[in-house]
């Protein structure tokens, strides 16, 4: 996938690059299609799948790998479209998983 390819070796954080790899193959082990065919429809498919197993928080950080992928794409002319702009983020609480501190 040279979009996706690219798209990280633009990023100058090695803990960046390696976050959206990883992000981004759970997302092709979903999405098996070319990726200029990605729908909304399918990112939020995706997004639900997610959530059964992590995290708000892990949802929304790999929703915004994806969204920024695509707006990468966007920019640089590689993808007509950004079908994750749109797609709401999953709720998450305000409270604190270490209270006291």
């Amino acid at each position: 996938m040279k979009l996706i390819s690219t798209f990280i070796d633009n990023q100058l954080s090695p803990q960046t690059r390696r976050a959206y790899q990883g992000d981004l193959n759970r997302f092709l082990e979903f999405f098996k299609g070319p990726l200029q065919d990605v729908t909304p429809d399918d990112i939020i498919r995706y997004r639900n799948t997610l959530a059964e197993t992590l995290a708000p928080e892990s949802v929304n950080r790999a929703l915004s790998t994806i969204r920024s992928l695509y707006q990468w794409g966007v920019n640089n002319s590689v993808v007509p479209s950004n079908p994750a702009l749109f797609v709401k983020a999953m709720p998450v609480t305000i409270e604190s998983k270490t209270p006291g501190l």
